[in-house]
């Protein structure tokens, strides 16, 4: 008998491991993207290099975004104006050589998602975002798509520039680049 429990044992620890496996989903397809209301027009920026990961065990969210790969594009500006926009947020605004990451790390505090069925799913996630070498408390509210195991996540945040220490640019009357918009958007598989 001792035998047998012996040979059992390996067997009943890798179920366990499998499953605490199949609680983890990272990103495997996604984008960010900021919105910004500038005097002339609104300004949007994406990037598509985004990582992160969903631990339902132990109850973890986190993301990280390369701010250099943020691409600023305007509708009806020709590309080499969008180039230089880019250029500019990037070395003058955004600081990505200093600051080359923008971090999200938070733990789900709700969350109606159950992985045996297919549907739309909430969650509240509150956490930290650390952007331009600040870190602040955030809450955010999460919908959460589950098809056949796999996670369509989105969530949308305002944020405010002075509170991560963004400078505006000096002499404008406008507030320009004070509110910006955070869209994430995913397509998450489970952690293999």
């Amino acid at each position: 008998m001792k035998k047998y429990i012996f040979y059992l044992l390996p067997v009943f620890f890798c179920g366990i491991s499998s499953t605490l496996s199949a609680q983890q989903f990272k990103v495997r397809q996604g984008s960010v993207s900021f919105s910004v209301l500038t005097p002339a027009r609104v300004l949007t920026g994406t990037d598509t290099l985004l990582k992160g990961s969903i631990d339902l065990t132990r109850k973890t969210f986190s993301f990280r975004i390369h701010v250099k790969g943020l691409y600023f594009n305007t509708p009806f500006f020709p590309d080499k104006s969008n180039a230089t926009g880019t250029e500019r947020l990037h070395s003058y605004y955004l600081e990505s050589d200093t600051y080359p990451y923008a971090d999200f790390t938070g733990k789900i505090k709700q969350s109606n998602l159950d992985l045996r069925k297919d549907g739309v799913y909430k969650m509240k996630v509150e956490g930290k975002a650390n952007i331009h070498g600040v870190s602040r408390k955030v809450l955010l509210d999460v919908d959460v798509e589950n098809r056949a195991g796999a996670l369509k996540v989105y969530t949308a945040h305002q944020l405010k520039t002075s509170d991560y220490q963004i400078r505006k640019p000096g002499g404008l009357i406008i507030d320009f680049m004070e509110e910006v918009d955070v869209r994430l958007n995913c397509f998450m598989e489970r952690e293999k």
